[in-house]
C-alpha cells in the first residue's frame, strides 16, 4: 500500500497518473534503490520476510490496477507478505550480477525458492496483455505445478 501511494504522489502531475511496471521500476524504483544496490523489499525490510503469497503478473499491467486486484482479492492484504519479483530482485544489478542471482538453474533460483516456501500462488491478470505469451509467467506457473504444494489462485481481468 506504501508503494501504491508513492506512486500515486510521483506520477500525480504526468501525462500517466497510472503507469505501468515498467515505467514503476525505472522512474521510482531504480532511483530508490540505486544507493543501497539491493531491491526494494530489502530496503524496506533489511532483514527480508518469509514470504507466503508468490505473485506472478505481467510487466505491462497498470502498476494500480495490479495493486487493487490484489487489494481487492486479499482481505489480509495489509499483512500478507508477497512476493512479487519486481520488489525482491534488485533491479539495479547488472546482467551479470543478475545472472549469477538467478543461478545455473532455473530451480535453484530465488523464483523457485520462493514459489516453494509460499502457501499460495496466485496469478494476477489483466487487460492489457494476456499475461502467459510472456516465457517467465508460463514458466512461473510449471514450476509451481512440479515443484511446491502452493494453492493457485487466479484474480484480475
Amino acid at each position: 500500500r506504501e508503494l501504491a501511494y508513492q506512486v500515486e504522489q510521483h506520477f500525480a502531475d504526468s501525462d500517466d497518473e497510472n503507469p505501468n511496471v515498467y515505467t514503476v521500476v525505472e522512474k521510482l524504483i531504480k532511483p530508490l534503490c540505486r544507493d543501497s544496490s539491493s531491491s526494494y523489499a530489502l530496503l524496506v525490510n533489511p532483514r527480508g520476510l518469509k514470504c507466503d503469497t508468490f505473485v506472478t503478473h505481467a510487466w505491462r499491467e497498470r502498476f494500480l490496477e495490479f495493486v487493487d486486484s490484489l487489494m481487492e482479492h486479499y482481505s489480509d492484504f495489509e499483512t500478507r507478505v508477497f512476493w512479487i519479483c519486481f520488489l525482491a530482485n534488485p533491479q539495479t544489478w547488472s546482467p551479470d550480477e543478475l545472472s549469477n542471482l538467478l543461478g545455473p538453474s532455473a530451480l535453484q533460483s530465488p523464483f523457485v525458492i520462493a514459489i516453494q516456501q509460499c502457501e499460495t500462488f496466485v496469478v494476477v491478470r489483466n487487460g492489457i496483455m494476456n499475461m502467459y505469451s510472456r516465457l517467465w509467467c508460463v514458466a512461473e506457473l510449471v514450476l509451481v505445478m512440479a515443484y511446491a504444494s502452493a494453492k493457485v489462485e487466479i484474480i484480475g481481468k
